[in-house]
């Protein structure tokens, strides 16, 4: 399974989707998805999680995005940390 999150500046998720996959051992896979994204501007933590058959821990990828005014240089970010 892999979770796809985007979390606000405050920690707070602003949108949230779950997506059924499936990728083999020491392979890669482009998964093309749509995420809809916030009409409040400011700077958002694009999270994907993908979570392998048989472990515990997911295997994390993270983008930062700014929204809003591309000249603002103003943005603060979530403090993602892993657990």
């Amino acid at each position: 399974m892999k979770r796809l999150k985007l979390i606000n500046s405050k920690g707070e998720i602003a949108t949230q989707q779950d997506m059924i996959m499936q990728i083999n051992p020491f392979a890669k896979k482009i998964q093309p998805c749509l995420v809809e994204l916030p009409k409040e501007k400011g700077g958002y933590l694009l999270v994907a999680e993908f979570h392998p058959e048989g472990k515990t821990a997911p295997v994390i990828s993270r983008r930062y995005l700014k929204i809003g005014d591309a000249k603002d240089d103003n943005y603060s970010f979530y403090d993602f940390k892993i657990r």
